[in-house]
């Protein structure tokens, strides 16, 4: 599903994106593996900014980040107030939320039979791939 890429795999791109969101100080990023479960994707990114001017920033690096490895979202949604962004790259779908907003949609437990990745293993993998 993803777009203009180099030989990337899904999950490095799932990491360069959780990296990003860091990097910008989300306050809880979270990467779900949902490709065994679902065809809608193989990765969500999960992100939290405390504003919506931290929300716009987290989103911003994201796509910045991925369009440096040769990605580049093929839509993106947001709400009206500013509470919630997502990114859609078609194998990995990032959802940079308020806490309000991410409490209120509650995706995380919607997804609960999806697979976690340890944020150790996230952070490995970024810097396997950077090298």
């Amino acid at each position: 599903m993803t777009n203009n890429h180099s030989s990337r795999t899904p999950f490095e791109f799932a990491a360069c994106a959780a990296n990003a969101a860091e990097a910008k100080k989300s306050a809880h990023t979270q990467i779900l593996e949902v490709g065994k479960i679902s065809s809608i994707s193989d990765y969500f990114v999960f992100c939290i900014g405390e504003s919506t001017t931290q929300i716009k920033a987290i989103a911003t690096e994201i796509i910045e980040k991925l369009r440096d490895m040769g990605l580049d979202p093929i839509g993106q949604e947001r709400d009206h107030t500013g509470q919630w962004i997502l990114i859609d790259y078609g194998d990995i779908v990032v959802h940079v939320m308020h806490p309000k907003a991410r409490e209120f949609y509650n995706l995380e437990n919607f997804w609960s039979h999806a697979t976690p990745i340890p944020q150790e293993k996230w952070e490995h993998q970024i810097q396997k791939a950077a090298s």
